[in-house]
């Protein structure tokens, strides 16, 4: 394959009012045409700063310090910032994390991709506007002539993607860096953009970096992949070596803390232990080595080279072998202790909370007079219960219903019709003082600690807010039991008087998770607990989370996109689609035999480290979009998307019924496990 791009020794630093960061350090890497290379690891390994070297698009303070980067054999650290304007876009594109960021909210879609060829190509308006309806075509938006004239809040996550892959790639640049394009999506969202990268990158003969600290992207869709720590490289291999014969034991410490459709619920996940180490004043000797079980007095005092074993590189000096087997885990490891995570509540318990036929509509008003034009139909008629002491899984596309659903069970929001129980009370008849009092007994985890966590305030007063609303104990006690809830998750007493931007993101969700039991609820809502952590950090809190939950008889509802955290938390599952529940059960039968074709979908989507092997053959995708929940479909509102859709379907909408005795409901008309768990034919 003809080589792009090489980059050889790279060094980047950032300098700061206090220090100099070294954030890239002695990085070196090639991408061929038609290529995709992988960067992997932990926030601030230098992954995101390395595809930022390439694009010449480093913060304030950052440079170039050191090594070469040849795009086409012409070194870009050598050009000006005039001549690298010039590469940007047209030779050289870059897809950036979150994409409302990335995308300017004064300018229409249109606007923004054809402004690419408008400056880089000198293309005539007109053309450059058929050009962008063509991009926008080319990467999958629906009607892309009626988007040309959309801005981007009007777009879902997952069309405002496609719009940056379309800007990116409108004057097909040989070179793709993508950095973590699909974080922020849903699942099914998710897999449509890795397999619309793939077929682009095979259409124009494109080279492909992908950055993303997800495992499962990275094996399924890179050719070779890097591995990298506190800004070195550690690692690198072809995918298929490093997942099935991995040798660096951060590389094996990474898959071991992931979470995976298959992970044995009665296991604690292994969580790398400590912090990264400050890049302002870098170790000499190797830097993994505080945090790593296999470490000797020498890995202490010296730094290892990286080591050519027939292709696959690793810097270590005492190197493991491959990924480790259940069976056989080291002595001491947490994962190795079988029941540790507790069992499932024993059945038969009174449920604690009971949702009977709930729905709830939001109206939509228009013109001076604010007059009702229709409604969104957030939550149409679900009805389910929660045993106390279990985890219930909420799963579902942006959209769907979860997290409306979860502020109706907080008491956040009243429904339009049914009723929520809360141990015998209707939580909607509920008004003034015992509302308030009720409270104390749920409470919920925010998906981003940093935003629900108030700057301005020191973690003590933020712990005890709860406490003091509530009206519960003196300032002494208060305190007393702030110490004690943060020793329960793991922070000394001393960051009491810390603020939130002091933190990690694990040790903000951690405060948020005290804060939350503060009051001893009994029911505690976590929306997407994980999804802006690392995948380290992931395995910490969800540990965490299940310890809590034993020690305090807690009761969950979990709602997520990523499904191996839910399979991992939830005793039963429960799946939405465009406001109804479609799939209710156990976890097992849920994961193990799906009887919706759109839980098949969803969990079909997953991406998956398929140890010694990449996924054969073409990504199962769901195809089309999400529907309007203002004007859902007839019947069965799945059918738009389902490949064993009906007439019957359009014309009448399904039930629940039972697939099982231990309480495995689906609603389809054609689904795929009989009652009896038999094939039904299509």
């Amino acid at each position: 394959m003809d080589e792009l791009l090489r980059i050889d020794g790279l060094q980047t630093h950032i300098k700061t009012s206090r220090a100099t960061v070294v954030a890239v350090d002695d990085v070196s890497l090639t991408v061929a045409a038609g290529q995709t290379v992988g960067i992997v690891g932990e926030s601030g390994c230098g992954k995101s700063m390395t595809g930022l070297s390439i694009m010449r698009l480093l913060p304030p303070g950052g440079r170039i310090v050191g090594g070469a980067i040849a795009l086409g054999g012409r070194d870009l650290t050598k050009l000006s910032e005039r001549e690298m304007q010039s590469v940007r876009g047209r030779d050289v594109a870059m897809i950036f994390q979150d994409p409302m960021t990335s995308l300017n909210p004064t300018m229409t879609v249109g606007d923004q991709v054809a402004e690419t060829l408008l400056i880089h190509r000198q293309t005539p308006r007109k053309e450059a506007e058929e050009r962008a309806a063509e991009m926008l075509n080319l990467v999958g938006v629906p009607r892309p002539r009626e988007r040309l004239k959309s801005y981007p809040h009007h777009l879902s996550g997952g069309l405002r993607q496609r719009v940056v892959i379309a800007t990116a790639l409108a004057c097909e640049p040989k070179l793709l860096v993508a950095d973590e394009p699909t974080t922020a999506l849903d699942v099914t969202i998710q897999n449509q953009i890795l397999a619309l990268l793939e077929d682009l990158k095979s259409r124009l003969n494109m080279g492909l970096i992908l950055i993303s600290h997800d495992m499962g992207v990275i094996a399924e869709c890179a050719d070779q992949v890097l591995v990298m720590y506190a800004g070195q490289v550690i690692e690198v291999s072809d995918a298929s070596g490093l997942f099935s014969a991995m040798r660096h034991p951060y590389t094996q410490a990474l898959l071991e803390s992931i979470p995976d459709l298959g992970t044995d619920r009665n296991q604690v996940l292994y969580s790398i232990p400590g912090q990264p180490p400050d890049l302002s004043a870098p170790a000499e000797h190797c830097r993994f080595a505080p945090r790593c079980r296999h470490a000797q007095p020498r890995c202490h005092r010296e730094r290892p080279d990286l080591t050519d074993d027939d292709g696959h590189l690793y810097a270590c000096f005492y190197p493991i072998e491959g990924p480790v087997p259940a069976a056989h885990r080291l002595p001491g490891d947490a994962a190795a202790t079988p029941g540790a995570a507790g069992a499932a509540p024993a059945a038969g318990r009174e449920p604690l909370l009971v949702l009977d036929h709930v729905t709830r509509e939001f109206p939509i008003r228009r013109g001076v007079l604010q007059r009702s034009s229709g409604s969104v139909k957030a939550v149409s008629d679900v009805s389910l219960s929660v045993e106390r002491g279990e985890t219930l899984g909420l799963v579902g596309e942006s959209g769907c219903g979860k997290s409306t659903l979860a502020r109706l069970i907080l008491a956040l929001d009243r429904p339009d019709s049914g009723s929520i129980q809360f141990a015998g009370e209707d939580l909607s008849r509920l008004r003034g003082q015992q509302l308030r009092r009720r409270r104390g007994d749920l409470q919920m985890v925010f998906q981003d600690p940093y935003a629900s966590l108030d700057p301005r305030l020191r973690v003590a007063p933020i712990v005890r807010e709860p406490l003091a609303s509530q009206g519960t104990g003196t300032r002494r006690s208060q305190n007393d039991r702030i110490q004690a809830l943060l020793a329960e998750v793991g922070l000394p007493a001393q960051v009491m008087d810390y603020y939130p931007h002091q933190f990690s993101g694990g040790q903000r969700q951690r405060i948020a998770l005290a804060r939350a039991l503060s009051v001893e609820p009994r029911l505690v809502v976590a929306d997407e607990p994980t999804s802006a952590l690392d995948v380290s950090i992931q395995s910490q809190v969800l540990n965490l989370m299940r310890r809590l939950q034993r020690e305090h008889d807690l009761t969950y509802v979990v709602i997520s996109h990523d499904l191996a955290a839910v399979r991992y938390l939830a005793d039963r599952v429960g799946v939405m689609y465009l406001g109804k529940l479609v799939e209710v059960g156990p976890a097992d039968a849920i994961y193990q035999r799906p009887a919706h074709p759109y839980t098949a979908g969803l969990l079909a989507a997953v991406p998956a480290v398929q140890v010694g092997s990449r996924r054969e053959g073409p990504r199962v995708t769901l195809r089309g979009e999400l529907p309007s929940a203002v004007d859902p479909p007839s019947g069965c509102r799945f059918r738009t998307r389902c490949p064993r859709a009906q007439e019957l379907c359009s014309q009448q909408e399904p039930l629940l019924v039972a697939h099982d005795p231990a309480g495995h409901r689906a609603a389809c008309h054609f689904p795929l496990q009989s009652p009896a768990s038999e094939p039904v034919p299509a």
